[in-house]
């Protein structure tokens, strides 16, 4: 038995990759999906910058999860609209999402190159309602 620190560290990031792979292979929600999203400014966990965090959540009937909350290296519309696609696909659940929810800055809202936008471009052009 192992009880170094490394050791330690090791195994309980190797149980946290493997949990997290059950996680996603398990969800599997037949309800139509909203996605809500909402960038934060937070300390890093060195406690030494502000760093931008993404949380990114489902819900719908009887569904809530926390999916990601990535640090983006920036604000800007393009890398929020390619963090979130890739976090839905990860996740395999692009399909069921029907719905966006968010708040009314412009990187969100804009018309042309709003996240919305250009989540809704990713998703093959599928209109979704954003609420």
């Amino acid at each position: 038995m192992a009880l170094s620190a490394s050791s330690i560290r090791a195994a309980r990031l190797q149980f946290r990759e493997e949990r997290a792979a059950e996680l996603k292979k398990e969800f599997h929600p037949a309800v139509p999906l909203v996605l809500h999203w909402d960038g934060k400014l937070m300390g890093d966990v060195t406690g030494k910058e502000v760093v931008d965090r993404l949380p990114i959540v489902v819900s719908g009937e009887g569904v809530v999860k926390l999916l990601s909350v990535p640090k983006l290296g920036n604000s800007q519309a393009v890398t929020t609209a390619a963090v979130i696609y890739d976090t839905i696909q990860d996740w395999n659940i692009a399909d069921r999402i029907k719905g966006f929810s968010f708040d009314t800055t412009a990187v969100n809202t804009g018309r042309v190159g709003g996240v919305c936008v250009l989540l809704e471009q990713k998703l093959d052009g599928r209109r979704v309602l954003q609420l």
